[in-house]
């Protein structure tokens, strides 16, 4: 990533850590940056129009960010936070969309 890009990808992380408890928003990100710890990813899919359905994530050592923005002709956001230390194997996402927004849940 180019200096202008790693500033944004900064930004839109802190726009998730500051709204999570300060102490542990501060733990999560002193985690993810450490000398050593590996790279902090950013990964989108769909196209790059305004309105159009996309997702993104964001993969850092110990935590990622899923955006989903895909449903309902893009007009129903899902965010996720997870800490991959301490979810166990999880995927709230995936959870979610299995119990409020399947065929069955829908009748």
């Amino acid at each position: 990533m180019t200096g202008s890009q790693q500033a944004v990808l900064d930004r839109l992380l802190r726009r998730y850590l500051d709204r999570a408890p300060t102490r542990y928003a501060q733990a999560c990100w002193q985690e993810a940056t450490e000398p050593g710890a590996g790279p902090i990813t950013f990964s989108w899919a769909g196209p790059l129009t305004v309105g159009a359905g996309h997702y993104y994530c964001i993969k850092t050592p110990t935590f990622l960010i899923e955006y989903d923005n895909t449903q309902d002709n893009a007009n129903h956001a899902h965010s996720v936070w997870r800490h991959l230390l301490h979810d166990w194997g999880a995927d709230p996402l995936r959870e979610h969309y299995a119990r409020d927004h399947s065929r069955a849940a829908a009748g």
